[in-house]
């Protein structure tokens, strides 16, 4: 099993845990934008630069050393009468990380301080129809959510217990696993719950999901259907 790495955030995209052995890296994936020769400083050409910045971080973010600027968009949340959270759902600081290239506000190419020109906005191009979303997220997962199982006047009888509910990720060699409470942040369903953004244990699809969705099993990791 693998923990979690936390950091004064704990960090979706987001996503970072310390993995076995892996088959899976984020060189030569979907966040590998050193292939559209972002990351170039002359003739040497980095990957972790477009996030993060190890000294002298462009955008002054201690937390992960992040070096794109401070997502500040305010976002329509998901909600649903079958919704069993007494809250709303809300973007915890590891979904924002994402969204802040994804909802299309920020270019891809917009790090180190410099303004970039390549948008997620579902435009088409290179990366205008990549996970597109915008800052209504009414139509999507909800995120920001409380994981709630078990019986009781708030909680779902429908959701696994995390802390018991074993998964196991997709590509990784030899195959290792964990429980549905590794994957939440602060017990709350984030972006990085689902996804793999680093890809180190990605379940060999382009979609760097953390477990594989065939026969929906990603899903019914955490919904006891």
């Amino acid at each position: 099993m693998f923990r979690k790495l936390v950091g004064l955030t704990t960090f979706a995209v987001s996503g970072l845990f310390l993995a076995g052995t892996a088959s899976a890296a984020i060189s030569g994936s979907k966040h590998d934008l050193s292939t559209y020769d972002f990351g170039t400083n002359g003739s040497i050409q980095e990957i972790c630069v477009v996030c993060h910045a190890p000294h002298n971080n462009g955008n002054a973010q201690d937390t992960l050393l992040w070096n794109r600027a401070t997502n500040t968009t305010t976002y329509t949340p998901y909600d649903s009468p079958s919704l069993d959270d007494p809250g709303t759902p809300t973007p915890g600081a590891t979904s924002m990380l994402c969204l802040g290239c994804h909802d299309g506000t920020v270019a891809v190419d917009s790090y180190g301080g410099a303004t970039g020109t390549n948008f997620i906005d579902g435009q088409g191009g290179d990366f205008g129809d990549v996970a597109a979303f915008d800052a209504n997220l009414s139509n999507d997962h909800p995120i920001g959510i409380t994981y709630i199982s078990g019986t009781g006047t708030i909680w779902d009888s429908e959701m696994h217990t995390p802390s018991t509910k074993t998964i196991t990720y997709g590509s990784e060699s030899p195959t290792t696993g964990g429980f549905v409470s590794d994957l939440l942040y602060s017990n709350k369903v984030e972006c990085a719950s689902c996804h793999d953004v680093h890809n180190t244990k990605s379940a060999g699809n382009l979609k760097l999901l953390n477990v594989t969705n065939d026969g929906s099993t990603l899903c019914l990791s955490c919904h006891n259907k």
